[in-house]
């Protein structure tokens, strides 16, 4: 430290020389002794509020972006490596509010820890997200099993009927979700879409169960389940077919917005769809229904059963005979 020695020999001069080489003596220690505090907390920052003029402006204002004017309240700001919106920046919003939960007991009693921001904002919704689809997924296929138990009056088909349709749906997302990511290269899939997918997928896949089923059981009622089969696979095929085609590519169309969400929400349910037309409602539920035959219709039994004619009787060998007649 330098302070001047050339001062005139006066008595203030020799006190003034006094009290600055005895600061001096002092400040190596001093010195050593913070830089030890700073050292045992090396994510802290050292703001200097007493300084005055246009720095002590700046410094304050500084202090008051990350401090409340009471001083209860105390604000950091946390930036993930990650894209903001990706599944890595809603890891991180975890691992911080855990830390954040684990540490405020350091800070005294009644401390509370709240994390927020964009990316906060995301990550909850797709938490409320994830769990409302179990709630809606449920209520999804209950509704759709009774409403397939009334119209068909049976137990068995609608069973195996939810279950192609939800078969469809996993496969649909196991086959888009591997298509975004290893051909397009794209981190994955949107959050919303499981659930959009979903609803629509299972809505639409009902919609071709109930009109090949209920057509049928009408033709069962006159042939028999095996030959209803097949007259109502050969009557209702070019129907589902068509509707099929014409939904997907409607929702084909989507692909050419530059949002990455409806590309791909357009290229899962034309997809789902297509797999559905093709696969689940031409070949994958009329053999089942081929395979279990009348039990398909239990309990109630195979349609218009009790309404079949019963065969004439086997003729005899020779002439009848003649029976008297009374008067």
């Amino acid at each position: 430290m330098l302070f001047p020695k050339s001062l005139p020999t006066t008595a203030e001069a020799a006190a003034a020389q006094a009290t600055i080489a005895q600061a001096s003596a002092r400040l190596p220690a001093e010195f050593t002794s913070l830089s030890a505090a700073f050292a045992a907390r090396p994510d802290d920052y050292y703001i200097p509020t007493g300084l005055g003029g246009d720095a002590g402006t700046a410094a304050q204002q500084v202090v008051s972006a990350y401090v409340s004017p009471d001083g209860a309240v105390t604000r950091l700001y946390v930036v993930p490596r990650d894209d903001p919106y990706a599944t890595g920046a809603f890891d991180t919003v975890r691992r911080v509010r855990e830390a954040a939960v684990a540490s405020a007991a350091l800070f005294g009693g009644g401390t509370r820890t709240l994390v927020g921001g964009p990316t906060a904002e995301q990550t909850d919704l797709q938490a409320t997200i994830a769990n409302d689809f179990r709630d809606v997924a449920l209520l999804t296929i209950v509704g759709i099993f009774l409403v397939l138990v009334v119209l068909l009056r049976a137990v068995v088909a609608p069973l195996y009927l939810v279950g192609t349709v939800l078969l469809s749906y996993l496969c649909t997302l196991g086959l888009t979700s591997t298509f975004f990511q290893s051909v397009l290269g794209q981190s994955g899939i949107n959050y919303f879409i499981p659930l959009l997918v979903f609803v629509l997928l299972v809505a639409l896949g009902s919609d071709y169960n109930i009109f090949l089923m209920s057509r049928v059981r009408e033709e069962a009622e006159r042939r028999g389940t095996r030959d209803g089969i097949r007259a109502a696979s050969a009557r209702t095929g070019a129907v589902i077919t068509s509707a099929g085609v014409i939904l997907a590519g409607t929702f084909l169309a989507m692909i050419a917005s530059p949002l990455t969400i409806l590309f791909q929400v357009g290229v899962t349910v034309a997809v789902g769809v297509l797999i559905d037309t093709f696969v689940v409602r031409s070949l994958l539920v009329p053999a089942i229904t081929m395979l279990l035959g009348d039990a398909a219709w239990w309990p109630f039994g195979r349609p218009g059963r009790a309404a079949q004619p019963q065969p004439p009787p086997a003729a005899t060998d020779g002439p009848a005979e003649a029976q008297p007649v009374g008067t």
